[in-house]
């Protein structure tokens, strides 16, 4: 099943050392070796792919911001799913920008 996501993660009790824009940057990675297509926003991330790669990558993300030093992690998801047409990131923002 193809899908949208927008996802947020929320490091809650991180090392004050460490930037939250590490965790952003670390979990984009994580994206990437899932070969999903993702677009950073300023609440969040847009991930496109099948269902259960995103799942599979989120899951990741989240041990890989605890591995990061983070002990509480928060996240948000939002799921599109349309079976009738193409759903992707950016074809819902070109629709948007005519």
């Amino acid at each position: 099943m193809f899908v949208i996501a927008d996802i947020t993660f929320l490091p809650i009790q991180y090392p004050k050392d460490k930037p939250t824009s590490d965790y952003i940057k670390a979990c984009l990675k994580t994206f990437d070796r899932y070969s999903l297509i993702s677009n950073v926003h300023a609440q969040g991330t847009n991930v496109e792919g099948e269902f259960d790669e995103i799942m599979k990558a989120v899951k990741d993300c989240f041990a890989v911001i605890q591995n990061m030093g983070c002990e509480n992690i928060a996240s948000f998801i939002q799921l599109t799913f349309a079976a009738n047409k193409d759903l992707s990131i950016q074809s819902r923002l070109s629709k948007v920008k005519e």
